[in-house]
């Protein structure tokens, strides 16, 4: 899909640009409900939007979280929700593990068609559409994995909304053994699709920037809802929580642990 080819574009133009820069040196400051954002984050923002806008023949609509009001191309035939920077925090310390940078895909009745993010510390690319799923140039599948114990499953605690969910559930994975990330984001959605990860979940209801890797894991053949067991709505006026799961046998013993 050329939309998806075009964003692709855009992604590689942001890998590039963070290779040949000396991320450390640039400024760092603190938004509302302590987002970090660091003149980065607003550099790679710019590349995306100079891209799509350049490259893409049809109006866009394109929605971030650096971006007071959505910024409108021409009349707009799909709205495109860009991350430029996720994990700024870890980033500018010079961890780039789970560092990623997203654009999310959607027709104007908010359908998701198309997500690309970008995996920062390998340079490589996750990206999918309705004919599937790929990481480079490799298709990706979910693992089937269905041990809780012998899982890795990431999960965003830091500001619970469900605190139980972690008290009940996560907290004895972790004392019982069980491998469990404590962090959230596109690219751990994306580790769940193809296989290294095996659940990712946003307890916490986030923006849209978050959902690039839901979506790719959902297309590769993950089961994906939101907290409840509901199917995810991807308005990009609204949050929204989620579960990433490899099959539904682990999305059921997830959501389980959510509805304890």
């Amino acid at each position: 899909m050329q939309i998806t080819k075009i964003s692709k574009i855009a992604i590689h133009q942001v890998l590039k640009y963070i290779k040949e820069n000396d991320f450390q040196s640039f400024p760092t400051h603190y938004k509302q409900n302590d987002n970090v954002v660091s003149d980065c984050d607003i550099r790679l923002q710019d590349i995306i939007l100079k891209t799509l806008s350049y490259e893409f023949p049809e109006g866009i609509v394109v929605y971030s979280e650096e971006l007071e009001k959505p910024k409108i191309f021409s009349k707009p035939k799909f709205k495109i929700i860009i991350d430029p920077l996720d994990q700024t925090s870890s980033f500018i310390y010079g961890n780039l593990e789970f560092a990623s940078t997203s654009i999310l895909i959607l027709d104007m009745e908010n359908n998701p068609i198309g997500a690309v993010v970008g995996d920062i510390n390998n340079n490589k690319i996750y990206c999918a559409d309705k004919t599937g799923a790929w990481y480079g140039s490799k298709k990706i599948r979910p693992s089937e994995k269905t041990d809780l114990l012998e899982s890795r499953i990431a999960v965003y605690a830091e500001k619970y909304s469900r605190k139980h969910l972690y008290e009940k559930t996560i907290f004895p994975l972790m004392e019982r053994g069980g491998r469990v990330v404590n962090n959230g984001g596109s690219l751990f959605a994306c580790r769940v699709a193809d296989g290294r990860f095996h659940a990712a979940l946003e307890p916490k209801p986030v923006g849209l920037h978050e959902f690039a890797g839901a979506y790719i894991a959902e297309i590769a053949g993950c089961i994906v809802t939101d907290i409840d067991g509901n199917k995810l709505d991807y308005n990009p006026e609204q949050k929204n929580t989620y579960i990433v799961a490899s099959n539904f046998e682990m999305h059921r013993k997830i959501l389980k642990c959510a509805k304890m």
